[in-house]
């Protein structure tokens, strides 16, 4: 399998740059909209102008090397914890994406470990390796984890470059300017994402109570208004009737005080003679 045009231009360094990144004091390239930095290797071309990349540095151009060693950052939204969970999750996702990116039919990836980066903010380090076009390249990258997305550092080199780790080395050179890079604002810990979880759950239920017993209570108000005055309510038949009942024992009673009056008798006198009557009837 063929690597694409482009790929193997990254790979061999053959792209013009245009050197746009800003540069600060003690030559850190900061890229505000990402709220990343990092300083290059000394004496590096620096580039934000290619697709796909948030920053491309490479060697200055060798008349008697075509190949050109190479340092590319990318940026991704999805955030990462840096831990060693995700260092085997992403361990996985790098072989498939590099794999296909270069186009080549074995993209192989060490296991990974986690390092600290100069101002101490955790990261984790890869080391891969591949051929391309009958040469043996190798790769290292360094992931590193903000609060809105992450970082991938990638330094390809000829896998014999790699043999030389000693101080002031192609590799140790390229590896402290990795170590340099810092994020604005670093994802933090697996507990500190389940915690923000848990937070944010608990203001939606608290949001979706207090919406609900609003809403009750609204329907209660709504209820309320709904029912009229008791002058209003429409009187039942068994309160009719009662009501009648009522009235007439009323009116009955009204009637005795009157006829006593006309007999001259006071009403508790009457009451007298009534009962008087009521044993009357009774005896006979």
């Amino acid at each position: 399998m063929k690597c694409s045009s482009l790929c193997l231009n990254l790979i061999l360094g053959l792209l013009p740059l245009a050197t746009v990144a800003k540069a600060q004091t003690e030559r850190r390239v900061v890229v505000e909209d990402k709220g990343f930095s990092i300083m290059p290797p000394e004496g590096w071309e620096v580039s934000n102008s290619l697709p796909d990349l948030t920053l491309f540095m490479q060697v200055p151009k060798d008349a008697e090397t075509p190949y050109r060693r190479s340092l590319q950052v990318r940026y991704s939204h999805d955030s990462k914890v840096i831990d060693d969970l995700e260092g085997k999750q992403f361990k996985d996702v790098l072989k498939e994406r590099r794999g296909n990116a270069l186009r080549v039919a074995r993209y192989e990836v060490d296991d990974p470990v986690l390092v600290k980066l100069a101002n101490g903010q955790p990261a984790i380090l890869y080391y891969a390796y591949f051929t391309l076009d009958q040469t043996e390249l190798m790769e290292m990258h360094l992931l590193m984890g903000s609060e809105e997305g992450h970082f991938l550092l990638t330094y390809t080199d000829r896998a014999s470059a790699f043999q030389a780790r000693g101080p002031g080395t192609p590799l140790d050179r390229v590896y402290r300017s990795m170590l340099s890079a810092e994020v604005t604002s670093p994802s933090g810990s697996r507990f500190e994402f389940a915690t923000k979880a848990g937070l944010t759950l608990l203001v939606l239920l608290i949001l979706g109570w207090a919406f609900r017993f609003y809403q009750g209570r609204k329907s209660i108000q709504f209820q309320e208004d709904e029912i009229p005055d008791e002058e209003e309510v429409p009187l039942s038949a068994a309160h009719a009737t009662e009501e009648i009942v009522k009235a007439q024992a009323k009116a009955h009673s009204e009637e005795r005080e009157i006829h006593a009056l006309d007999e001259g008798h006071e009403p508790e006198d009457q009451w007298n003679l009534d009962r008087d009557d009521d044993r009357y009837d009774q005896a006979g």
